[in-house]
């Protein structure tokens, strides 16, 4: 592996981790949360994710893009998922996101062997470790049991999201609005 993938790795890692005890959660999240109502959720995620790695390796980064964007909008709550007018999908913000497909077999996948019971949130967070993994990035303990959104706000993604088009100022002002400083947001930006 290459210095620059290894860069890459390390930022998408230290991104998540810092999502995943960053942003804000009312929930109590366990690493075990599945184990009595769903104990093959986290394989079944494993199987669905490394198939769509393996058919075309640029999704590992859709998947750990789309978590990103999902987290950085009202949590990671899978609000990003949801469609329909005046949602974080359709937002302007969210152009070029892909890899709602890849999420939408993995669901699919679950649900076949557990209806109803794993939260497209969770979903999400385990696809993103699980997309790392595949591309033999670093992996990380997910603590599960996130609920999923049942709104989803266009606006607040064109108000949340950092831009490409930011000024450093802004970018600064925009990382500090999440919780984090100067230093995690320059290891989240690369």
């Amino acid at each position: 592996m290459g210095y620059y993938t290894s860069t890459i790795l390390v930022t998408i890692f230290i991104i998540l981790i810092s999502v995943d005890y960053f942003m804000p959660c009312k929930a109590q999240l366990s690493t075990t949360f599945y184990d009595t109502t769903c104990p093959s959720a986290l394989s079944t995620i494993q199987t669905s994710i490394n198939a769509a790695v393996s058919s075309n390796g640029r999704n590992a980064a859709s998947v750990i893009r789309l978590h990103f964007h999902d987290c950085f909008v009202q949590g990671c709550d899978a609000s990003l998922l949801l469609g329909g007018a005046g949602s974080e999908k359709e937002s302007a913000a969210n152009d070029g996101v892909v890899g709602y497909d890849v999420i939408d077999d993995a669901k699919a996948a679950v649900e076949s062997v557990c209806p109803g019971v794993v939260s497209c949130a969770d979903i999400l967070a385990v696809a993103a470790r699980d997309a790392s993994v595949a591309v033999g990035g670093p992996s990380w303990t997910v603590r599960l049991g996130r609920r999923d959104s049942q709104d989803s706000n266009a606006a607040e993604a064109a108000t949340d999201l950092p831009r490409g088009n930011m000024n450093l100022g802004e970018l600064i002002s925009n990382f500090a609005n999440k919780g984090f400083n100067t230093r995690e947001m320059v290891a989240l930006s690369g």
